[in-house]
């Protein structure tokens, strides 16, 4: 072997071994895989939370009092969401702060800092966690989101009675002919 051809096996080495290492470091392992998915459903489920405290305060006038009673008013409609930490089953907490402007406290611990989240992933296991990922912004641990409940005024009733409304008297279209003469 030559000198020359000994140079190119070990450079082509080194750099097969560089890449690997880089590549170990920047894939997470199934581990913190698993961690960051979980981190996924608590966001998913606190967005979840909000949407139904939003659509309970439109329906009721008032915040509900704890997540059983969102969950049990909730039961048969479309939505699904869980009101209890996927991996410890223990509850989210959830604190009413204001009932009018609705303000509630929803927190949870979770185990990855959501700054070194790429928003743009998609998480096949919670698929619908990107559309809440922008408003649930978390640090490793314990962390307390406050939240505003937006809710919708009823819509106003007319002012005016049908018999009150005046018609609108329909006029015939005009039309041009070939010719340029209007037509009615």
């Amino acid at each position: 072997m030559h000198k020359k051809d000994f140079i190119s096996i070990l450079y082509i080495t080194v750099l097969t071994i560089a890449a690997l290492i880089y590549g170990f470091m920047t894939i997470p392992s199934p581990f913190m895989q698993h961690q960051i998915s979980m981190d996924h459903r608590r966001v998913s489920d606190l967005g979840e939370i909000k949407s139904s405290i939003e659509d309970y305060y439109r329906t009721h006038n008032q915040l509900p009092q704890t997540l059983q009673e969102l969950k049990t008013a909730s039961a048969g409609t479309y939505q699904s969401f869980g009101i209890a930490d996927p991996e410890t089953k223990a509850p989210y907490e959830y604190a009413i702060l204001n009932q009018k402007p609705p303000f509630v406290q929803l927190c949870a611990t979770f185990t990855t800092n959501s700054q070194k989240d790429d928003p743009d992933e998609y998480d096949p296991n919670n698929y619908d966690w990107q559309s809440y990922s922008g408003d649930y912004q978390h640090p490793a641990g314990h962390f307390c989101f406050k939240l505003n409940i937006s809710y919708y005024a009823p819509t106003p009733a007319l002012s005016q009675t049908p018999s009150s409304i005046t018609p609108i008297r329909m006029q015939p279209l005009k039309t041009a002919s070939k010719s340029g003469n209007a037509l009615y």
